[in-house]
């Protein structure tokens, strides 16, 4: 009954499973009460209390609140995990005075909202497909006396690029013995459009300047397996990374 991220995304599977929400303020935590209904049912059929579902429906969308609890259940809450961020946004939210500021003022403040999803599902997160995505790299190195921080700074965004480019892209295949990737079109390195917002503290020191080298490439590959195992609950051990891999 539950599906992994690469069937639900398969567009040859069919029929689609698809969760459509609409909006309604506070009034979404009536949509969560059917919700529950219909999570804690695919918790009896499938025989797990873990069940959630994301791992039933292929497609889940919604319009105003509803895209809230929508952007939650996509990214595998539980619909009581939802329940309760409700329940703590409730006074701070949906509050009963938009009609002072006119009919066409937004009925609840978008900022908590805005906060609040950061905070469950992390600011950086990316609601689209099983394509991985990089959006921001923090980045520290301690290489003794910094007698040129700017080429510091370049050589480890550098290395970023390298080790990311071979943890999305670098997959080398073989045909009758021969590898099938020839140049950048079939073996594609990391573009100006992907890369990351990339930020690179210089720890200060008085020792004495050492080089630098490609620091930046060997640790981008396990912070990256890190950061999806935290969003997916996956571990993924083999480069290139696929999440739609079983």
């Amino acid at each position: 009954m539950a599906r992994s991220k690469q069937q639900h995304l398969d567009p040859t599977a069919a029929p689609k499973r698809i969760l459509s929400l609409d909006g309604g303020g506070i009034r979404g935590i009536l949509t969560l009460e059917y919700l529950s209904a219909i999570e804690n049912m695919l918790k009896q059929r499938s025989g797990r209390q873990d069940f959630v579902l994301s791992e039933y429906f292929d497609l889940i969308g919604g319009t105003s609140t509803g895209s809230i609890i929508a952007a939650g259940l996509a990214c595998g809450m539980s619909v009581d995990q939802l329940k309760r961020l409700y329940r703590e946004l409730g006074n701070s939210i949906f509050v009963n005075k938009f009609w002072k500021k006119g009919i066409l003022t937004p009925k609840f403040a978008s900022e908590p909202v805005q906060e609040a999803l950061d905070a469950q599902l992390g600011a950086e997160t990316t609601l689209d497909s099983d394509r991985i995505r990089v959006h921001k790299v923090t980045a520290a190195i301690d290489c003794g006396t910094a007698v040129n921080p700017l080429t510091i700074e370049a050589q480890v965004q550098s290395g970023l690029v390298f080790g990311l480019s071979a943890a999305l892209f670098g997959r080398i295949t073989f045909n009758d013995g021969r590898v099938e990737q020839s140049n950048f079109t079939d073996y594609p390195v990391l573009r100006i459009n992907e890369m990351p917002e990339t930020s690179v503290h210089i720890v200060a020191s008085n020792a004495s300047p050492t080089g630098v080298g490609e620091c930046g490439t060997p640790p981008i590959a396990p912070a990256v397996a890190n950061a999806l195992f935290q969003l997916t609950g996956k571990r993924l051990r083999k480069l290139p990374f696929d999440l739609g891999a079983s």
